[in-house]
């Protein structure tokens, strides 16, 4: 509201934010825009900004395996499906954020997937894989296993799949990303928190 002069003048600002998600599927540069809007016979258009995607480093404290059935699947069969994803104790005691892309749930054409069992059980632990129409909580137990020697926690979340048609069909690399904690701070509290993260990603290893 303005007054100038004793008049009182009202104006109203509308504001519209648009959130994208945009995830590269290779180390490459990728052209983002123009965009352009249009409202009440007026337009605007934005300008172009160019994004340079890079391979995140990999990570020997970090695995993870898509347990797949070994045996040929027949058309309407329902298989459960395992993800799971094993972190050394001492790296996953500096892991933030953690997430997957599994582009064989992206074969919507091949397959109808489900919510398996565990998923209907309370829990707090989820992993967020990222999908083409969206993001899915994957609820995941969490358990300690021994091997070489070597101390893993292990996530794990399942999902229900059932074959739509016949023919063979090639699924890409699953990938699982996540935040490592390379520098610590104490807060107002004393409390440790990261002061410093790096992202490290590990191709994944499918088993039968």
């Amino acid at each position: 509201i303005q007054i100038i002069n004793g008049r009182m003048r009202r104006s109203e600002t509308v504001r519209f934010v648009y959130q994208y998600r945009l995830q590269a599927s290779a180390n490459k540069r990728i052209r983002v825009g123009p965009f352009q809007f249009t409202q009440g016979g007026k337009s605007a258009r934005t300008g172009i900004v160019n994004l340079d995607f890079n391979n995140l480093p990999s990570s020997d404290d970090l695995q993870l395996r898509l347990n797949l059935p070994e045996r040929p699947l027949w058309v309407g069969q329902q298989v459960e499906i395992d993800l799971e994803g094993w972190l050394t104790t001492d790296f996953a005691e500096r892991v933030g954020r953690r997430g997957a892309r599994v582009p064989l749930f992206d074969l919507v054409d091949w397959f109808r997937f489900e919510p398996a069992e565990m998923a209907s059980v309370q829990t707090r632990n989820t992993l967020n894989i990222e999908t083409r129409t969206g993001t899915i909580e994957l609820p995941v137990s969490v358990r300690r296993e021994v091997l070489d020697e070597e101390t893993y926690v292990v996530v794990r979340g399942s999902r229900l799949m059932t074959a739509l048609k016949a023919g063979n069909v090639s699924v890409p690399p699953a990938v699982l990303a996540a935040e490592e904690t390379v520098r610590w701070r104490r807060d107002f509290f004393g409390q440790r928190v990261p002061a410093a993260v790096r992202q490290v990603r590990i191709a994944v290893s499918y088993t039968h």
